[in-house]
Formats: structure tokens, C-alpha cells, sequence
């Protein structure tokens, strides 16, 4: 289990603040999650959506989704980006420079990502971006530990509609939280794109 106050050490945040004005019900899944009919209390903390930062194009569709999820409820995202480091020389120089190099690389993924899915990190949602050392799947797990936390993960499907990812799986099975799995969009679906290169392979034929 992580260390939560090693991986306060490491991590690296910016915080955009806003206030929001949510509905009475969140949409999560298949499921409706009631808020409330004038919003969240005052007293009561804003619903976290831990996200877990990956450039893929499900990671991406998976960001997006944890966005207007933040929107609906008054919500604030945060968007964690789990590295390792693993020394590669023996000199203790190299290996200190190539540390800070990833965790730089690391600070700039969640931006990064961001401007990816929607131009920029939004100002109208609290977002949290959040660096941390550790394997990705246990980081997400330790991190989305309260009670009211909403794991959000983006994942490829894999043979016979099975978790292709390593990560998405190891959350889903150790999570004391609910767990949001987004797939791909359609388009980027593996069937999707076979049926465009079969109806390419087609034209070229019939030209």
C-alpha cells in the first residue's frame, strides 16, 4: 500500500477553482446518483472524480467524460498521471537526471492530455492535475479512497469484450470506490475501423 503522505511528496498539483451550478442528479453509468434539489450544501465537499491520465484515445474519450461528469454535479476532477522510475546506470549522476526528467515528463502529461482531449484545461470545473511515483493501477486505488470518490478509467476492449488493459483491471478488482470504465469512442472502435478498410479495399477494387 502506498504511503499517502510519500506520495503527497511526490506529487505535483495546480488547482483551478470555480462555483459551479450543478443539477439535482449526476448521471454515473446506467445509475443516478441524486445530489439534491437546490445542489451539494455548503458544508458538504464537492464529489471527487479521480481520473486516470492517459493520451490514449480512450484515455482521452475517459477525460472528457469526467469533465462534463464534473459539470453535471459539481464535481472536481482530479486527474492523476502515475510514473516510474527504474535506475538504468550506475552512475548516481545519470540516474538523479533521468529521475528528474520523468518527473517533469510526468508534470507535463495531464496538461498535456488536456489540451489533447479539449483544448486546454477547463476554468468553468475545479481540476486537480496530480503527478505521482507508483504503478498506476495501486496509485489509483490509494487515491480514490473516500467514500464519495468516483474512479474514472478509460480502456481499449479486448477479445470477447474483456478489459485489455492491465491497469483498468487491477482497479476494478482492488477499488473500495465505484469504478467508470470508458471505452473508445465508436469510431475508434476496432469493428468500426475494420469496416472502413474493407469498404476502402471495395472502392479501390471497383476503380
Amino acid at each position: 500500500m502506498l504511503d499517502r503522505s510519500s506520495a503527497a511528496r511526490d506529487s505535483t498539483r495546480w488547482t483551478r477553482q470555480l462555483s459551479p451550478t450543478p443539477p439535482t442528479s449526476a448521471r454515473i453509468g446506467p445509475t443516478f446518483v441524486t445530489i439534491g434539489e437546490s445542489g451539494p450544501s455548503d458544508s458538504a465537499p464537492a464529489p471527487r472524480l479521480v481520473l486516470g491520465v492517459e493520451q490514449s484515445i480512450a484515455g482521452l474519450h475517459a477525460l472528457r467524460w469526467a469533465v462534463a461528469q464534473a459539470r453535471i454535479c459539481g464535481g472536481h476532477v482530479h486527474a492523476v498521471r502515475a510514473w516510474t522510475f527504474t535506475p538504468v546506470w550506475h552512475n548516481r549522476a545519470a540516474n538523479r537526471r533521468w529521475h528528474r526528467e520523468l518527473a517533469t515528463e510526468a508534470d507535463r502529461y495531464g496538461p498535456d492530455a488536456f489540451a489533447a482531449a479539449m483544448g486546454a484545461v477547463p476554468t468553468d470545473v475545479a481540476v486537480d492535475l496530480v503527478a505521482i511515483k507508483g504503478l498506476p493501477g495501486p496509485v489509483l486505488v490509494e487515491y480514490a479512497h473516500r467514500e464519495t470518490d468516483l474512479l474514472v478509467v478509460g480502456t481499449q476492449r479486448g477479445r470477447f469484450g474483456r478489459i485489455a488493459s492491465p491497469t483498468t483491471r487491477y482497479c476494478v478488482a482492488h477499488a473500495h470506490v465505484p469504478v467508470v470504465v470508458v471505452p473508445p469512442p465508436p469510431w475508434a472502435r476496432a469493428a468500426a475501423i475494420r469496416r472502413s478498410l474493407r469498404a476502402v479495399g471495395r472502392d479501390r477494387r471497383s476503380t
